[in-house]
């Protein structure tokens, strides 16, 4: 029997002896070594085939092997899974590499590859991870949400899924919502709150969730709850005084909210309604619920109601309105400058101005000097100076 050593001789020999030559002979011998040796991270589809190649060299061939996270060791084709079943779930073919079929969760660690022979061993470290196949939101059926009028409301996009998704929400004008606004804000667990919700808030939101692995949409309807009107966040009667100038527009606004949508009506002084929208005149009720009042007279002073009504109930607003005449600069009848002759030694000089209200009628002196000598005014629009 022979055995391996790192050097044999041998001798040839003829078989009438006459000749003889000597050989020397070198049996080459390596450990075993794994090609690209290295700890290796992996993620694997959850459901799906993997395979990770282990290629070891040495002299001998070393003999290959795999150690599964749950510390079980294996080296042929054929191994058994826990209920004892003979399975092909784990397959080593003969150039080492591991073949696992069907990944699950729990197939989940660290797997090791062995190649040894008599010179000594190698190992190689791969760490498997198990991820979603896709990205999947918890509920893709259609979520409704209520809200009411002037409260936030929040509307949530649950996920699952190993790779962390971005949210991104899409309003049902389908446009997309920044991070945060004064309407809008998204939390960091993707949740969207409406700060304030208004009637135009209500309809059908959509959540897209977006990673490597792909997206997922999920639709959630935003309904607002039945409420009686409110006009400027107040319901009931309210009332307010408004100044405005004559011959000049005035603009009296009427911001109702109500669900359902509250029908708007304007009351002038003079008892006539006025359904929004409303077009005629000089009076214009537009679709918001304002009033607009151009080329306004001192008649047009008074109350003014705006109501909003719904099948809950109505609020309306009260508003005193008061025309001011434009202010008009004083004028003289005929503008000019009269030179009138005095004495030195006269007791008093009398100066007179017509057509001037009373309210604006005044006179001014050119010489501070003088100011120390007594004045009055017999009558309107008259001046006296006592010497």
């Amino acid at each position: 029997k022979i055995l391996l050593y790192d050097k044999l001789y041998f001798i040839s020999s003829r078989a009438n002896g006459e000749d003889m030559e000597l050989f020397q002979v070198e049996v080459l011998m390596k450990p075993p070594k794994i090609e690209n040796l290295e700890t290796a991270s992996k993620k694997v589809v959850y459901g799906a085939n993997f395979q990770v190649d282990c290629v070891a060299s040495g002299l001998p061939d070393p003999e290959v092997s795999w150690s599964l996270p749950d510390g079980t060791t294996i080296g042929n084709a054929l191994q058994s899974d826990d209920s004892g079943v003979r399975s092909r779930r784990y397959v080593i073919f003969g150039n080492g590499t591991l073949l696992l079929r069907q990944m699950e969760k729990a197939d989940e660690g660290n797997y090791t590859c062995y190649a040894k022979n008599e010179l000594g061993e190698d190992e190689m470290r791969v760490n498997v991870r198990v991820v979603q196949d896709s990205l999947r939101i918890l509920s893709k059926n259609q979520v409704s949400v209520k809200g009411r009028l002037g409260e936030p409301a929040y509307m949530k996009c649950d996920t699952s899924g190993d790779l962390p998704p971005t949210i991104i929400w899409l309003s049902p004008n389908n446009n997309v919502i920044a991070s945060s606004s004064n309407r809008y804000q998204i939390l960091e667990d993707g949740t969207l709150v409406i700060r304030k919700v208004g009637v135009d808030d209500q309809g059908k939101y959509a959540c897209v969730s977006r990673n490597s692995a792909g997206d997922e949409i999920k639709n959630v309807k935003l309904e607002v709850e039945a409420q009686e009107p409110q006009i400027g966040g107040k319901g009931g009667k309210t009332s307010m005084k408004v100044l405005a100038v004559s011959y000049q527009t005035k603009l009296l606004h009427c911001k109702a909210e109500g669900m359902p949508n509250p029908r708007i009506t304007w009351t002038t002084p003079q008892g006539i309604s006025m359904l929004a929208p409303y077009h005629g005149g000089r009076f214009q009720v537009h679709q918001n619920g304002s009033l607009e009042l151009r080329g306004l007279r001192k008649t047009d002073e008074g109350r003014f109601v705006c109501q909003a009504k719904n099948d809950l109930g109505e609020a309306s607003l009260e508003m005193e309105l008061e025309v001011a005449s434009l202010a008009e600069k004083p004028s003289f009848a005929m503008p000019n400058i009269e030179v009138l002759p005095l004495k030195v030694d006269a007791h008093e000089i009398t100066l007179e101005m017509h057509d001037c209200p009373s309210e604006a009628a005044g006179f001014g002196l050119r010489e501070a000097s003088q100011t120390e000598q007594p004045f009055r005014r017999p009558g309107e629009g008259s001046f006296v100076r006592r010497k």
